[in-house]
């Protein structure tokens, strides 16, 4: 919707917006949820004068629950409690519900699960050892963001073919899906807080036990709706192009400048900080500033070449427990492109990525599922890699 148009310092003044619903129908493992999606934003771009544009927006974004986070196959497994204390018969106890002498309160106890006929009967977790259920969870719902942008693009009249854009940005990620909630927290956090959220992720026997060995007893821990992520930062987007002779040359550079990313597993939390970090909770490096320089040369023969420079910022980890790596090293990785087109509809391409097969950092703890082969392969290249590839438009 233009606002203004051609007039004095508004040589545009124009509102967007968007809205999109989805329905969604997920049917598996003699299981079936139904959800819909609500998508949307506005934006509002104002332009003084031709060489300067000023853009903000808010835009809510959605993210359904893929296949390997509903349907991903479900387990027992056996995690242990800590020692909750001992009793007033001096009897240590991992269940603080547990004994006939328990160390937390009927009304406390009641919130995990617990009646007024089992209290003070209840067997304690043998050994600290409980059950659990890990995997998949067809109940879940979509993750939903809230984004903030506002910047701005400057085109100056007196260089020709330069762009510059700057653009800060501010999201929060509500019920991100987690892997699920240790045990141990959701047991503490039902007895202090008596919230759902996680007293709804107990499970008793009919005695009251929480012990190992029977069917359906214990703690949910399937991935779940529950956490929160939120990050702001810069994106600087520069570009220029220009002739020598026959020849063209572009310059492109974007880079980002990460202020936050922080993470909070579940309500109540202390927020994990994963800016500048790497490793054990933040799951993967998240460098503090890292970019992306591409220089592309054209000429008369058909033949376009291109150079890439990416770099990533050394990171530093996220605990002072580890006793080995305690910092990945910065990386410069130099990409190399070609594509040649000898006759009119026919293009051949051929690239090398990690030109000098730069190793990765290393981090002896990396494991799944971001982490593989003691690095992190979604972030940083393993190998070179060569491709080789044609297109023909018939």
């Amino acid at each position: 919707m233009p606002i203004l148009t051609e007039r004095t310092y508004a040589k545009e003044l124009t509102l967007r917006g968007q809205y999109r619903i989805a329905d969604y129908d997920a049917a598996g493992n003699n299981t079936s949820h139904c959800f819909d999606t609500d998508a949307y934003g506005v934006s509002l771009a104002w332009a003084p004068n031709d060489d300067l544009r000023f853009r903000t927006q808010y835009q809510r974004a959605v993210r359904a629950p893929n296949v390997i986070e509903l349907y991903e196959g479900q387990n027992t497994d056996l995690p242990n409690l800590t020692a909750a204390g001992t009793n007033t018969n001096n009897v240590q106890l991992f269940d603080p519900c547990a004994s006939n002498a328990p160390i937390e309160s009927l009304a406390n106890c009641q919130r995990t699960g617990v009646t007024a006929a089992q209290y003070g009967t209840i067997l304690d977790v043998i050994s600290g050892q409980t059950q659990s259920l890990t995997g998949g969870n067809t109940n879940l719902n979509p993750e939903e963001a809230d984004t903030v942008t506002f910047g701005f693009v400057y085109t100056p009249a007196f260089v020709e073919d330069l762009t510059i854009s700057v653009d800060y940005f501010d999201i929060v990620v509500e019920d991100a899906i987690e892997d699920g909630i240790p045990a141990q927290t959701t047991l503490n956090q039902c007895l202090a807080t008596g919230s759902a959220v996680f007293c709804d992720l107990i499970t008793r026997a009919t005695s009251g036990t929480l012990a190992a060995g029977t069917s359906g007893v214990g703690f949910q821990q399937t991935n779940i709706n529950i956490g929160e992520l939120e990050t702001q930062g810069i994106d600087l987007q520069v570009g220029y192009a220009f002739e020598i002779g026959v020849h063209g040359i572009s310059l492109d550079y974007a880079a980002t400048f990460l202020d936050t990313y922080n993470k909070v597993p579940f309500p109540g939390a202390d927020p994990i900080v994963c800016a500048g970090k790497f490793g054990n909770s933040c799951e993967r490096p998240f460098p503090e500033y890292r970019h992306r320089a591409k220089v592309t040369w054209t000429n008369p023969w058909a033949v376009d070449v291109v150079g890439t420079w990416r770099f990533f910022d050394e990171t530093g980890i996220d605990n002072t427990t580890e006793q080995l790596e305690t910092k990945l090293d910065s990386v410069n990785y130099f990409d190399v492109a070609a594509s040649y087109s000898p006759i009119e509809d026919l293009t051949l391409r051929a690239s090398v990525l990690n030109l000098f097969n730069e190793t990765p950092p290393i981090f002896s703890s990396a494991g799944p599922h971001l982490g593989n082969g003691n690095t992190y392969p979604t972030v940083y290249d393993i190998s070179t890699t060569m491709i080789v590839s044609f297109e023909y438009n018939l």
